[in-house]
């Protein structure tokens, strides 16, 4: 898995939205492998910027599309649609 993350992402920004949790398992699997990260992760509010008002509506989206029927959160691809869906939302505004 670490090769492959390797592969796919060297060199490249990953934001997160539990940026803690996703560096504590993405160390733990490198470290586990002994392989180099080849990619950075960054908290995905700097995608978001400084603007309270984007942070407002990226949250206000983000709920409205979790407490929908149309995904499972929690799950992986669900959860990253969420995501781009509410920061395309924030963002536009």
């Amino acid at each position: 898995m670490a090769y492959s993350l390797n592969r796919i992402l060297s060199g490249q920004v990953v934001y997160c939205d539990a940026l803690h949790w996703d560096s504590f398992w993405c160390n733990a699997l490198f470290s586990d492998t002994g392989i180099h990260q080849e990619f950075e992760l960054r908290d995905i509010q700097e995608l978001i910027g400084g603007s309270e008002n984007h942070l407002r509506a990226f949250i206000k989206e983000r709920e409205k599309l979790e407490d929908s029927d149309k995904f499972t959160v929690h799950r992986a691809l669900d959860d990253a649609k969420i995501i781009r869906k509410a920061l395309k939302v924030a963002l536009a505004g």
